[in-house]
């Protein structure tokens, strides 16, 4: 099928800020202390710009192949520099051809509270064929600097407007700020913890359920049979800007001593140039039973 004759606008925008049960168990039905997934809403501001003429949400647009699709961006947040637009996609097997696609994009920036918008790049891209599930992206590249930007797209081949689609983004630059938190800092035997990430930084992690518990020692630090799984399920999480990690819980047993403990997790951190591994420690006590009172 050919589009010859006609004009598709696609705009996308991004806008840049200036300005245990069992052991290890994932639980988020706990109150208070497991609830909530969010730290900090970075796209919240995004909310305030329009929205009707964002892509659509399966990326079936109203002319063109069936197959041909406009696909959103996964994440409409930019961290330490990377690419805002969004995809032409072929989601057939058979090749697509004589599309006669004249595409014209145009990346503004946006002031704080949408007050100003100013053209940073334009440019015309003609697009005839894509390959089977083929692909291509129509974007622009940012920096780290925090800002909202917008991108725009037009397509055609003459002066005939197919549609107009924008799309806005948040930049942000890179900060590394995520914790390990318990939901308390001492328990007694039979006694259950709760903790998990929270992450009011902009960096995305990798994590899983593995833990470890240690308790302090006269010489040390010493790894806690009694309260280190020796298995876990394989399941890895991200963990977004501004998010919560899923509660995991622990069971202190009858057996465990008193002392001083700590939970320590790793993850990994990503959007950097090489992902950084960290670890991460959050102490507790386990408080002596009072024999007179019981």
């Amino acid at each position: 099928m050919t589009v010859r004759g006609a004009v598709l606008g696609v705009c996308a925008v991004l806008v840049v800020l200036m300005n245990s049960g069992l052991a290890g168990a994932v639980d988020d039905s706990r109150s208070g202390f497991c609830d909530g997934r969010i730290v900090h809403d970075y796209e919240q501001s995004l909310d305030h710009f329009p929205r009707a003429s964002r892509p659509p949400f399966l990326g079936r647009i109203p002319f063109g192949p069936e197959s041909l699709r406009l696909e959103r961006f996964d994440d409409r947040l930019v961290v330490g520099g990377g690419l805002v637009g969004v995809v032409l996609r072929n989601s057939e097997g058979k090749g697509l051809s004589s599309l006669g696609l004249r595409i014209s994009q145009t990346l503004l920036r946006v002031g704080a509270n949408d007050r100003s918008r100013i053209p940073i790049r334009h440019r015309v891209r003609r697009v005839g064929n894509l390959e089977p599930f083929g692909e291509l992206g129509l974007n622009f590249a940012v920096g780290s600097d925090a800002a909202f930007y917008q991108v725009t797209f037009f397509e055609d081949e003459s002066d005939q407007r197919l549609g107009t689609y924008t799309e806005f983004f948040r930049a942000l630059r890179p900060k590394l700020d995520v914790r390990l938190v318990v939901s308390s800092v001492s328990v007694m035997n039979g006694e259950t913890i709760s903790f998990r990430f929270r992450n009011p930084g902009t960096v995305t992690f990798r994590t899983g359920l593995p833990f470890s518990v240690e308790r302090q020692g006269q010489y040390g630090w010493e790894l806690d049979s009694f309260l280190t799984p020796t298995s876990f399920p394989m399941p890895a999480f991200r963990l977004g800007p501004g998010r919560a990690s899923p509660c995991q819980t622990l069971t202190i047993p009858q057996v465990a001593r008193p002392g001083v403990y700590r939970v320590t997790k790793r993850a990994v951190a990503l959007r950097f140039r090489e992902p950084r591994a960290i670890q991460l420690i959050a102490p507790f006590s386990i408080l002596a039973v009072d024999r007179e009172r019981r």
